[in-house]
C-alpha cells in the first residue's frame, strides 16, 4: 500500500476522502496529481490490487466506511502470484456495497463495454469513466464532487452512449440470430451469399435483414456488425442449430 497523503487546511466545505486502487503506478501517480489539484480531495491512501482492497476493508470495516467517501479503482486486476482465489471485483462492490452504502464507489478503466457499465452500475457504483477520456480525466475532481454533493451516477460521454446502446432490444427469432452468426464471422457476406449458406430464399434473408436493421436501427450489414461487436452480443444458437428454424 502507497501510504502518500494530501490534505488541505479546513477547506471551507467538507472534505472528500478518497482511496485510489489501480493496479499500474503510473495511473495511480497520475490520479494522486489530478486529485490533489482540488482542495476538497483528501487522499487516504493508494492500493495496487484486489488483494490489498480486501485486506483493507477487512481490518476495520465500519471504522473504514466512515473514514472514506469514495472508492476510486480499476475495473480489472491480474492474478497476484501464488493467490488461491481470483478476485471478483463486481462480487466485492456489491458486498462493499451493501455494507458501506454512503461510500460512493467510481470505477476508472480502459474497459467500455456496456455490459461491464451495466454490471457495474447495478453492483452498486456511482460513476464509471474510461482512461483514454481527456475530458473527464482533467475534470476528474470535479465530477467526484459532483457525485458526492448531488448522489448523481455519471459515466464517461463515450461510455454513456454505449450503455444507452445497450439498451437496444437484441431480441432476434433463430433464424436472424443465425443470419448475424454468419455475418459476425464473415462480414463481406451479401444477402445471396447468406441465403447459400442458409439454404433458403434470398428473398427470405432480405426480409430477415430488413427486420434487423429496424430493430438495431441501422441501415446497412456492415452498420449491424459494428453495433453487435460493440455491444458484445452473442447468439444463443449455434451455427449447427439449423433445424426448425422459423422462417
Amino acid at each position: 500500500m502507497d501510504n502518500r497523503k494530501f490534505a488541505f487546511n479546513k477547506p471551507s466545505i467538507s472534505p472528500i476522502r478518497i482511496l485510489i486502487c489501480d493496479n499500474h503506478k503510473l495511473v495511480r501517480d497520475g490520479l494522486f496529481f489530478q486529485l490533489a489539484q482540488n482542495e476538497r480531495c483528501e487522499l487516504v491512501g493508494m492500493l495496487q490490487d484486489g488483494a490489498e482492497l480486501v485486506d483493507y476493508f477487512s481490518t476495520q470495516k465500519k471504522q473504514d466506511c466512515q473514514a472514506l467517501d469514495v472508492l476510486l479503482l480499476d475495473y480489472k486486476f491480474p492474478e497476484r502470484p501464488g493467490s488461491p482465489h481470483s478476485f471478483d471485483v463486481l462480487l466485492f462492490v456489491k458486498q462493499l456495497h451493501s455494507q458501506c452504502p454512503a461510500l460512493k464507489i467510481v470505477f476508472v478503466s480502459m474497459f467500455d463495454q456496456p455490459a461491464l457499465v451495466q454490471s457495474a452500475l447495478k453492483s452498486g457504483a456511482s460513476g464509471f469513466f474510461t482512461k483514454d477520456d481527456s475530458e473527464a480525466m482533467d475534470n476528474l475532481p470535479a465530477l467526484i464532487c459532483k457525485i458526492v454533493d448531488t448522489g448523481q451516477v455519471l459515466i464517461s460521454p463515450g461510455v454513456d452512449q454505449a450503455y444507452k446502446l445497450d439498451k437496444v432490444n437484441l431480441e432476434f427469432s433463430p433464424m436472424q440470430e443465425l443470419i448475424l452468426s454468419l455475418l459476425l464471422a464473415e462480414p463481406s457476406l451479401n444477402s445471396v451469399g447468406l441465403a447459400n449458406r442458409l439454404y433458403v430464399a434470398n428473398s427470405t434473408v432480405r426480409n430477415h435483414l430488413s427486420c434487423i436493421y429496424r430493430r438495431l436501427k441501422v441501415s446497412s450489414r456492415t452498420e449491424a456488425v459494428l453495433l453487435l461487436k460493440r455491444l458484445g452480443w452473442q447468439p444463443r444458437q449455434s451455427q449447427s442449430d439449423q433445424t426448425e428454424l422459423q422462417v
